[in-house]
């Protein structure tokens, strides 16, 4: 694997990766060896691998991948997604992080703002649903990236309950 050269600029920007949690860790590690595949890096980490040896389904990598692809096959800029090894995060993990925990959270509006950012105004509507189905394969694996501050989604609705009239 390539040396990061991210390690010896002095404005490298983003926080620490160490800093992350294990869930937003598990996200950016995955986002990096997806995109390390893309190189001619052999020792690069097989991103499947690491979804499977989180404990997810293959359903969730494919998820991840099919995400991936749509976002990859209508950018409108290259994204600052760091090589596997780097210290620091870059400004689209970060966004990555906080598109996902906004669909967790059930904010399609600050997601799409997030997916502005990177694609194609033609391909933000299957890409917004390709996120919440990420999403929402993540969260139901207990990959949780909503955080305090963020807005909750509404309790379901409870039928049995009936409705409140005011």
């Amino acid at each position: 694997m390539t040396q990061c050269h991210h390690r010896d600029e002095a404005e490298a920007g983003g926080r620490a990766t160490l800093t992350l949690e294990a869930e937003p860790l598990f996200v950016v590690g995955v986002l990096r060896a997806w995109v390390a595949a893309l190189q001619p890096d052999p020792g690069a980490p097989e991103w499947r691998q690491i979804v499977a040896l989180a404990g997810l389904p293959a359903a969730a990598a494919t998820a991840f991948g099919s995400f991936m692809t749509l976002v990859r096959q209508s950018l409108r800029r290259s994204l600052d997604v760091r090589c596997c090894p780097c210290p620091r995060l870059g400004r689209d993990e970060e966004a990555l992080l906080r598109l996902l925990g906004a669909m967790q959270c059930g904010d399609r509006l600050a997601a799409l703002d997030e997916l502005d950012a990177w694609l194609q105004p033609g391909n933000l509507t299957p890409a917004l649903r390709s996120a919440e189905a990420l999403a929402a394969m993540l969260a139901r694996h207990d990959v949780r990236l909503a955080r305090p501050g963020m807005p909750q989604p509404a309790p379901a609705a409870d039928a049995a309950a009936g409705r409140v009239l005011q």
